[in-house]
């Protein structure tokens, strides 16, 4: 809507006639499977921000490539065009939630209610949340000439989840023997989403050079340096993390 002033024939006042609103929307994760999913739409633009989840606010899911500001993941249609990576993200979200609700009873992350940051395709071998907020990001790089994406994987996501599930209920200090604690919790709750083994990480590659983590044998070599008999007792966990 335009407003001009009829004597100086000057452009007042100019307002946008569409609204913010959330709708129906679908998209392929990175197995090719269709998910179900709630978007803004903006005018044309579809963005990918849930309001369904975490209970009374919203999860965002964004780009964490290049400097800030970084932008949400969007497309031009609601069920055509999204991301895989985030389609995935968001889909191994909303399972946690569900999963946390269905079996402890508790609306995760924050448990005063918080909104949910989530970003993807960090150049970088990598996933990890931040301490206190209910903000995540997961890596995808290419090692040894095969693509990883950290947002396909239920239990890394379940374990960075766990952090601040952690956090919110009175924390484990983040070195020593809490820090040590809070990982080990952390792997446990991974095992436990993920049910359908004990390792942590073992769907990042194909050919599993990338597992996080053996539960049933955390001596089993690993991502290094987290192969269990070479951590340091570290107690700013920056190299060889006791914690891990």
């Amino acid at each position: 809507q335009v407003y001009v002033d009829a004597h100086t024939k000057k452009l007042v006042r100019l307002l946008p006639l569409y609204s913010h609103a959330q709708v129906s929307a679908s998209g392929e994760n990175l197995s090719g499977q269709t998910y179900a999913f709630q978007a803004e739409q903006t005018g044309d633009k579809f963005y990918m921000l849930d309001k369904r989840l975490p209970i009374g606010h919203e999860t965002i899911v964004y780009i964490r490539e290049g400097s800030s500001p970084w932008p949400y993941v969007s497309s031009s249609d609601a069920n055509v065009g999204w991301d895989p990576s985030a389609v995935s993200a968001l889909q191994n979200f909303e399972m946690l939630v569900n999963y946390y609700k269905s079996n402890h009873n508790y609306d995760a992350v924050d448990k005063y209610g918080k909104t949910v940051q989530i970003g993807i395709n960090l150049p970088e071998l990598n996933a990890w949340s931040t301490n206190g907020e209910s903000h995540f990001v997961f890596g995808k790089t290419v090692f040894d000439g095969v693509e990883i994406d950290f947002a396909r994987s239920l239990d890394v996501m379940a374990h960075e989840i766990t952090h601040e599930v952690i956090n919110t209920n009175g924390g484990l200090e983040y070195q020593n023997q809490s820090g040590a604690l809070n990982e080990s919790i952390s792997d446990s709750f991974g095992s436990l989403v993920d049910s359908s083994n004990w390792d942590i990480g073992e769907d990042l590659d194909p050919n599993s050079r990338l597992l996080e983590r053996d539960m049933a044998n955390p001596n089993l070599p690993s991502t290094p340096p987290r192969k269990l008999a070479h951590c340091a007792s570290s107690p700013t966990l920056t190299v060889n993390q006791p914690a891990h």
